[in-house]
This record gives C-alpha cells, sequence and structure tokens, in this order.
C-alpha cells in the first residue's frame, strides 16, 4: 500500500514503482499521486515507454504522416526535439503542450511548433510573463507565426495567432 495504516505516506520507494523499474511497455507516462493529510501532494513520473523512443521507431511513425498532418504532441517522450524537427521535416502541423516544461524543451527546436497549447502556468514558465495577453505576444514574438491557445483555469481559455484573438469563458 502507498499508505501506512495511519493514512501518512508509507517509506519510499513505494513497491509499485519498484516493480516497475524495468517496465519498457508502459502506455503512458505513470504518475502516482500520494496525497498527505494536510493536503500537499507528491507527484513522482515514470517514464517507461515514453522514455524508450528511438529515432528509427520515431521515423517509422511519422513516415507514415503525410504534408499538413497534425502532430498532437506533450512533453512526456524523450526525443521530443528529434520528433518536432522530423515532423517538421515532412511538412507536418505542430501543436505542442510543453508539460511538463523542461530547460531541454525550451532550448530545443520550438520555432518550429506551429501551436503552443498551454496554461497560464507554462506560459509564464516560459515567457516570463503573468498576463495572459503578454504571454500570448511574447510567444508569437519568441516564435514567429506560431498560434498560441492558452487556458485560464476557471475563466476559460484564449486562442491568439497574431490576428485573430477569441477569449471563450466568463
Amino acid at each position: 500500500s502507498l499508505f501506512s495504516t495511519d493514512n501518512s505516506f508509507a517509506s519510499s520507494p513505494s513497491p509499485l514503482l519498484a516493480s516497475l523499474e524495468n517496465v519498457s511497455s508502459s502506455v503512458c507516462i505513470f504518475s502516482e499521486i500520494s496525497c498527505h493529510l494536510s493536503f500537499s501532494c507528491c507527484i513522482m513520473l515514470f517514464g517507461g515507454s515514453n522514455h524508450a523512443n528511438t529515432e528509427e521507431y520515431i521515423r517509422e511513425v511519422i513516415d507514415n504522416f503525410e504534408e499538413g498532418d497534425i502532430l498532437l504532441l506533450q512533453n512526456e517522450l524523450n526525443m521530443t526535439d528529434y520528433i518536432i524537427n522530423y515532423a517538421h521535416e515532412k511538412g507536418m502541423v505542430i501543436a505542442l503542450n510543453p508539460s511538463p516544461l523542461t530547460e531541454d524543451l525550451v532550448n530545443g527546436p520550438l520555432d518550429k511548433v506551429t501551436y503552443f497549447i498551454l496554461n497560464e502556468v507554462e506560459g509564464e514558465d516560459m515567457t516570463g510573463e503573468s498576463d495572459p495577453d503578454k504571454i500570448c505576444e511574447t510567444l508569437m514574438t519568441r516564435y514567429p507565426g506560431c498560434k498560441v491557445v492558452l487556458t485560464l483555469g476557471k475563466r476559460g481559455v484564449v486562442y491568439n495567432d497574431g490576428e485573430t484573438k477569441e477569449f471563450h469563458g466568463t
């Protein structure tokens, strides 16, 4: 069990995590969320097969698509920069959710991304701005031609491509 009998977090590593160390065929990134009684949470990520991609496998998958097809990508895979570059070479439209945001991703080929789909926290982390309009403007300045879909939590969502700005929410 992840929790001891008094609901405090059990000693780590979790037996479940220990049993997954050599797994290479998980379907998606493994998240183990454990909440303490104070409601603070700890999220541990296990990459599994998401971090076992090779250039050969990436080419094999992307070669099934054509120019203009959309690649929807989240930063939960290894070799994200290679994926972006290869998909761009094929003329694919790249839509990226940069979560979890890493330094490698920020320093990667984001100029090849067509759509950034991100929340306010990721937007602020990427731009240093907290105002939604400034987040969009900074991303569009930094990556000319990109389009931004910025989620605003319970306040809604904004879309901005430099010509069209749409807002949906309260």
